[in-house]
């Protein structure tokens, strides 16, 4: 219920000691802000020492783009663990019999970073190499699933409760 009346009216406020303001937003559209400011060194509190006050209107036509088309990316994610967890992957040449590598990989800034690696046999250049990811806590499959960063978050929090 919150998050829908924050889409339709939201306020911010600004409280500092040289400022005071509000700004509200309206179906994340329109911004009508509100402040008084004080010359420098002086506390707006007292109200004896006005510097200046401004009413603003503004058009916030790319906050209601961004909230109707959010931009979506791949994730890496696990389906009892959520995303972005350790694991490790194996590194298969096609047609091969089992994996010649195995690397172990952990997410920073939500990228995959590889941590160590563990070559198991040799490799040869010329063959196509298939990469499976797994979870480190569950062994599951890790796939690729189209988020928008919101979501990952929101997953993550719920998937990350359970489990402790």
């Amino acid at each position: 219920m919150t998050n829908i009346l924050r889409n339709i009216i939201h306020c911010i406020t600004l409280n500092r000691a040289e400022a005071i303001g509000i700004k509200i937003i309206l179906f994340q559209l329109f911004g009508i802000s509100f402040t008084c400011f004080t010359g420098k060194g002086e506390d707006i509190k007292s109200g004896r020492h006005l510097f200046n006050i401004e009413l603003g209107f503004q058009l916030l036509q790319k906050l209601l783009v961004k909230k109707l088309f959010p931009k979506k990316e791949y994730v890496h994610f696990c389906d009892s663990c959520g995303p972005f967890v350790k694991g490790y992957s194996e590194v298969w040449e096609e047609g091969a019999n089992g994996p010649f590598k195995i690397e172990l990989f952990q997410y920073k800034g939500g990228s995959k970073v590889m941590v160590e690696e563990v070559v198991l046999n040799n490799h040869k250049n010329n063959k196509p190499v298939l990469v499976f990811d797994y979870c480190g806590v569950c062994n599951g499959l890790i796939k690729n699933k189209f988020l928008t960063k919101e979501d990952a978050i929101l997953i993550m929090k719920r998937q990350r409760s359970h489990q402790f």
